[in-house]
This record gives C-alpha cells, sequence and structure tokens, in this order.
C-alpha cells in the first residue's frame, strides 16, 4: 500500500489538520518521502526525511509520540539534524493499515502559543490524528479498489475482444455500453453509431430483464438492414437487486455451425485408422468407404447393430475435410409429427409454440458438410416424397417457410434392415431407396472378421483398464476359445459391454468363465450340454449294437429297444460310423 498514490487527497487533510491547529503539518510514507505539508514543510514535499529522526523512530516502534522538548526527547537523540532543529514541540502519529504502519503524520510547533495548543488535549490530539490516519487509508483503499476496477474493466475488455461470438453490454435500459469487434462485424456498426440493443434484437422484450437472473437462451434473430441471421444468449446483471445491465452474445447462423463442426472434429474425430481390424473382408470395406469420402453421392451404409456403422459415417466425413458440419439424426428416435421440422426446420409462426425466430433443421445446419440419418429405414413413408426431392433438388425448405432454400450437404444413411425388403413390403419407397444407395457399403458382422476379434479384445482391454484404473493381462484360454464360438449377435457393441462388465467385476489378472456376462455363461453350458448328449447317445447305440448285432432282424430288435424307427438308427449307426 502506498500512501504516494493518494497524495493528493493526503495534501487537501494536511491542510484541514493546520487549519484546526494551527500548527504546521507533514505527512510521510513507508520510506520516510515527504508526500503533504503546510507551512515552511510546504516546499520540502518529496524530500526524505532522516531516519534517525523523531519521525523514522515513530515509524520503527509503531507508537505515537508527543515531544515537549525536541532535543532532548528519546526520539531525537540520534536525529543528525538535532542541533540545528528550531522546533518547540512536536506530535508524531503512526498511521496504519492490516497491523503495518504505512506513514507519520506529523504536527509541529515553532511558537510558544502552538506549543501549549499542543499539549493542552493530548489524549483528544491523539484520538483525532488516529481519525486522520485511518481517513487517509480509506482514501488509499478507495482508490485502490478503483484502480482494480479499471483493471478488472481493461481485462475483461481484452478477454471479450478474443471471444469468437459477438458480445454486447448495456445498461438497464438497453443502451449499449461496449460491443466487442466481433459484434461490430456482425451487425457492420460504426464506434460512433452505437444504439439501444433492440434495434438488432427485434424480437427481444426489455421489460422481461427486470426479472432477477432472467435470462434468455439460443434464441433465434434476424437483423434485416444486414441481412443476418443467427442466435443469441442474453442475461440480467443485478448488484443488491438493482438491474445494472444485460449480458448478450450472439451469433450468425454460419459460426453457430463452425462452432458445430469445432465441437465434433475436436471430440467426435475418427480416422480409418481408428477402425480396429485387420482382416480383408474390412479393409475391402475401408477402401471403398475411402473412396467414397472424396464423392459427392449419397452413401448407404448397412450392417447389423452394433458393427460400428456410424464410425464409418464418421471416418468418411474427416477422410473428406468437409468445411462443414458432421450433424447426426437418429430416425427413430424423432416423433413421426416432429419429424418435417427437426430435418427441415420452420418459420416462425409456423405452429403453435413455434420459438420466436424460428429454427433451423438438420439439412440447414448441416450445410457444406455432411448430414447421417441413422436408422433411415424408419423415416415415415408419407416425408419419404420430400426428403427425394431434397435429394433431388438440393434445396430445402422450411416449416412454414415461402421460398426455398439451397443446401449443399452430402447424404451418408445407415440401416440394420433390409431395405430392398422394405421396399417389397412397400414400407420403403424404391426410387428412395436408389437414389440412397448409389454408393452401397456393407459392414461385416464380427462373426465374419476372423481375427479381427482378438485384436478388438485387446483394445478394449487397454481402454478399459485405463478408464476404469485396473491392470488385466487378458483373457484365460476357456474365455478365449468361448469368444471365438460365440456368434456374437449384438457385434463389436457386445463385445466391448462384454469385456468392460468383465474387467469391473474380475478379482483376477485375466478374466476367467466366472467373470462373464450370464448370457455368454448360458451358451457355454447350452453348448457343453448338446456335446454330453451327444456323446451318452453314441455309446448307448454301441452298447445295444453289441447286444444284439447288425443283422436285418437285430436291429429292429434294437430300434424297438431305444425307442427310435429302424431308419434314425441306421442313419445314427452310419454317423458314428459304427
Amino acid at each position: 500500500m502506498n500512501l504516494y498514490e493518494v497524495r493528493g487527497n493526503i495534501q487537501k487533510i494536511a491542510e484541514a489538520i493546520s487549519a484546526v491547529l494551527n500548527v504546521d503539518v507533514t505527512i510521510c510514507d513507508n520510506k520516510l518521502i515527504r508526500i503533504a505539508g503546510t507551512g515552511l514543510y510546504k516546499k520540502n514535499i518529496g524530500s526524505k526525511i532522516n531516519n534517525n529522526s523523531a519521525f523514522g523512530y515513530t515509524m520503527k516502534m509503531g507508537n505515537s509520540y508527543i515531544i515537549e522538548n525536541p532535543r532532548e526527547n528519546k526520539a531525537c537523540l540520534y536525529c543528525e539534524e538535532r542541533d540545528k532543529c528550531k522546533e518547540s514541540a512536536e506530535v508524531a502519529s503512526p498511521i496504519f493499515y492490516s497491523n503495518k504502519v504505512v506513514g507519520v503524520i506529523g504536527l509541529v510547533a515553532f511558537q510558544e502559543t502552538q506549543k501549549i495548543e499542543i499539549l493542552k488535549n493530548e489524549k483528544e490530539l491523539l484520538q483525532f490524528l488516529n481519525k486522520m490516519g485511518e481517513l487517509i487509508v480509506l482514501k488509499l483503499i478507495d482508490h485502490e479498489k478503483s484502480e482494480k476496477i479499471k483493471l478488472l474493466a481493461a481485462e475483461l475488455r481484452e478477454v471479450i475482444n478474443l471471444f469468437d461470438s459477438g458480445v454486447a453490454l448495456t445498461d438497464s435500459q438497453g443502451n449499449i455500453k461496449y460491443i466487442n469487434p466481433k459484434g461490430n462485424k456482425i451487425f457492420k456498426i460504426d464506434s460512433k453509431d452505437i444504439n439501444n440493443i433492440s434495434k438488432y434484437f427485434r424480437n427481444i422484450n426489455l421489460n422481461l430483464f427486470k426479472e432477477k437472473n432472467y435470462s434468455i437462451t439460443n434464441q433465434s434473430f434476424i437483423y434485416r438492414k444486414e441481412n443476418v441471421r443467427g442466435i443469441f444468449k442474453a442475461k440480467s446483471i443485478y448488484s443488491n437487486d438493482e438491474l445494472m445491465g444485460i449480458l448478450f452474445i450472439f451469433e450468425e447462423m454460419e459460426e453457430v455451425i463452425d462452432n458445430i463442426n469445432y465441437f465434433i472434429s475436436e471430440n467426435l474425430k475418427t480416422s480409418f485408422n481408428d477402425i480396429v481390424g485387420e482382416s480383408g473382408v474390412l479393409e475391402d470395406v475401408k477402401e471403398i468407404s475411402r473412396r467414397a469420402s472424396v464423392s459427392k453421392s449419397t452413401i448407404l451404409i448397412q450392417g447389423e447393430s452394433g458393427t460400428g456403422k456410424e464410425l464409418f459415417a464418421r471416418a468418411i466425413y474427416n477422410e473428406g475435410n468437409f468445411k462443414g458440419p458432421f450433424i447426426t439424426l437418429n430416425c427413430a428416435a424423432i416423433p413421426e409429427q416432429l419429424f418435417e421440422s427437426e430435418l427441415f426446420g420452420y418459420e416462425e409462426g409456423a405452429f403453435t409454440g413455434a420459438k420466436k425466430g424460428g429454427k433451423p433443421g438438420k439439412f440447414e445446419m448441416a450445410n457444406k458438410g455432411i448430414i447421417f440419418l441413422d436408422e433411415i429405414s424408419e423415416i415415415p413413408i408419407n416425408l419419404q416424397s420430400k426428403l427425394l426431392r431434397v435429394l433431388q433438388e438440393k434445396t430445402i425448405e422450411r416449416v412454414g417457410g415461402k421460398f426455398p432454400m439451397d443446401i449443399d450437404v452430402k447424404v451418408v444413411a445407415a440401416t440394420n434392415c433390409d431395405l430392398e425388403e422394405k421396399v417389397s413390403e412397400g414400407s420403403f419407397r424404391k426410387d428412395l431407396y436408389f437414389r440412397l444407395a448409389v454408393i452401397p457399403i456393407n459392414v461385416p458382422p464380427l462373426r465374419d472378421r476372423g481375427t479381427d476379434l482378438n485384436l478388438l479384445i485387446n483394445h478394449f482391454i487397454n481402454k478399459f483398464n485405463l478408464k476404469l484404473e485396473k491392470n488385466i493381462n487378458g483373457i484365460d484360454d476357456d474365455v478365449n476359445l468361448l469368444f471365438s464360438e460365440y456368434p456374437w449377435p449384438g457385434n463389436i457393441r457386445e463385445l466391448e459391454n462384454t469385456i468392460e462388465y468383465s474387467i469391473n467385476v474380475t478379482s483376477n489378472k485375466v478374466i476367467t468363465m466366472e467373470d462373464l456376462p450370464s448370457r455368454l455363461k448360458a451358451f457355454k453350458c447350452k453348448k457343453t450340454c448338446k456335446i454330453n448328449l451327444k456323446s451318452m447317445e453314441e455309446e448307448e447305440i454301441k452298447k445295444i449294437i453289441g447286444k444284439y448285432g447288425k443283422g436285418s432282424k437285430s436291429i429292429e430288435k434294437a430300434a424297438k429297444e431305444l425307442g427310435i424307427s429302424r431308419a434314425t438308427l441306421y442313419r445314427r449307426i452310419k454317423k458314428y460310423s459304427l
């Protein structure tokens, strides 16, 4: 804390003390630099006071001193100016802040009348100087708070200027106090022509922000003067129950799409190298997909559930270096009545409950990128013709819209159904099927991928060791044999879940049969039972043949005892080479 920062205020306080007490006043900081003075001391402001003076002694001891006999008082004994001192009395009072001495207030009497004035009310005088010291500290605290606020405001402004979004701060009436460069660029605002925020967000009711903690999230806006369309957020700023202003964060629609693209590319980036497997059948699919990624034609990815169809779609997106985002839509998860607005968006007022400003659909959001239509077989039959028209004409029209909108979107669809069978049943349009399946990609099931199974097992063990902080070394021989025989109807997803479950429950260094989910244990039991029944059947037939022989009449007797027909017994004899 440096008193020099508020020397102007301290000089005024010194002059006020001097006027009240009719003595000269000088005030120094913690380095014994005079920062204020009256009378003879005014010309010495800025000079250094002797370290061995009464001021230095007060600074060192932290006590107040009333010196009746300068040159003889213990506070003056080591002062280098002692022999030249003309003072008849002196008072030195420390200024405290956080229990530290940050300066000294000094009163000096050169005349006997001044000395009498100082000495007649010593107690009251020291209390008065303590209050003056507190006043000085308060001035300094206010100054530092003001400087901190200025610094924070400058830092905040610098941070706001770095935002990729437009940011505007307004007063309680919505008048813009500050808008960052991005906001200026979006609305093309001249810095000399900053207006009320309602000029740019015409559909906003500023009165709503009088409610404490009121906020708006992702609302659409249109600024027709500059043909700007986007979304914005806004939140009221309160202090002591008083509305101080409103914070707005806004983005153009293109910027919104870029941010979605950034999120996906940073967090869900998948390449073909990330798809685990080296089998010939998988490598063939990867190669077809690589070639398809640079084409503008639609792609239909088919495969059983859990085979990794979306991984291939994302790898196609990243291999193709699209400028727009990767937008997904699970056609089975959207209610039929909302499907059209989800795909194509809607305009304001298109239906009851429609948001102000409307809402872009998935096709609009995916412009310059890929829209991934998962479970495409579930798209309602009444919307299939509209999707076909979009694929053919490369234009969309929002629900309630009046004008078509050009789009540049690559469509990648996926299904675990046989779409040709759906076409035959009449639940899927034939012309839409052929429009989607320009480039068909068939992802093989896990059971057809040979040695990829072992690669995937090791991959998932490493993954969940890291996630669950375990150190599992692998699977034992019995589990390895079972995994190779199991048909994996849920494919890679089922294998991944199985490994995660087993690593969670095992207390061993390797996964054993006891650590497997019940469905795999049941499969093992069923298979073992079949083997045991087969062995028992073979042994029983051996015994009965040994008893009766293989003659025609013997076979008839043996079949009767076994309770089967002669033809069945002959087949069993042939099967077991008896």
